[in-house]
């Protein structure tokens, strides 16, 4: 018996797992680029995907992080991008912004995190929202790993991940973190992501509702 969009939905079942390729377009951080690469990937079809664990996620680390990739802009016709990213002690992601949204879930640990005006400590299961053009951070504080899933919508920050494991493959020895400049700035090849604004004073930490 047919049923409403059955050709559908029997060609995107068929595409499970599909192998696709690194959309190739060399994205500085401008908007227009930004919009042409998303543009790029809105033309490409949707991926059902299965990961049988975390190791079969594209490796984009540096020292402190490890990222693992879920699902690319080139996989959710640009909709989404999914990482799992553990931080090691005293690793921290530096305030910065983004164009989309970004949902964060702890996973594992004790996280310090910025969203917005407010500041605080996330433990096991504990989540976090930040629309469009929110100033966040992440940072690890404690003497223990920390865990945590981050989705944005639509994808980039899988480009801005893929391009902080490169700069690092680069210069393995450098002092500063691959995304930051020695002065602490982010780095304008991390595509879509910029600094978020200088807070008048440090958030005062607070236990999030």
């Amino acid at each position: 018996m047919n049923y409403p969009d059955q050709d559908i939905n029997v060609a995107t079942d068929a595409r499970i797992n599909l192998q696709a390729p690194p959309v190739d377009f060399a994205a500085n951080g401008a908007a227009n680029e930004l919009a042409r690469l998303r543009e790029l990937w809105s033309t490409l079809p949707s991926i059902p995907k299965l990961l049988a664990s975390r190791d079969n996620g594209a490796d984009c680390s540096w020292p402190g992080f490890d990222v693992r990739t879920f699902l690319r802009g080139e996989e959710s016709n640009g909709r989404w991008s999914v990482h799992s990213i553990i931080l090691a002690p005293g690793a921290e992601l530096p305030q910065h912004a983004y164009d989309g949204s970004a949902y964060w879930f702890m996973v594992d640990g004790e996280a310090f995190i910025t969203i917005g005006a407010q500041a605080g400590t996330l433990l096991h299961q504990a989540s976090a929202y930040a629309p469009p053009h929110t100033t966040q951070a992440i940072a690890n504080r404690s003497s223990k790993p920390v865990e945590f899933i981050v989705a944005h919508s639509p994808a980039g920050a899988d480009r801005a991940f893929t391009a902080a494991h490169a700069l690092w493959v680069n210069r393995p020895g450098s002092a500063a973190p691959p995304y930051m400049n020695t002065d602490g700035t982010l780095q304008r090849t991390m595509p879509i992501m910029t600094p978020g604004k200088v807070l008048s004073q440090p958030p005062k930490p607070t236990s999030p509702s």
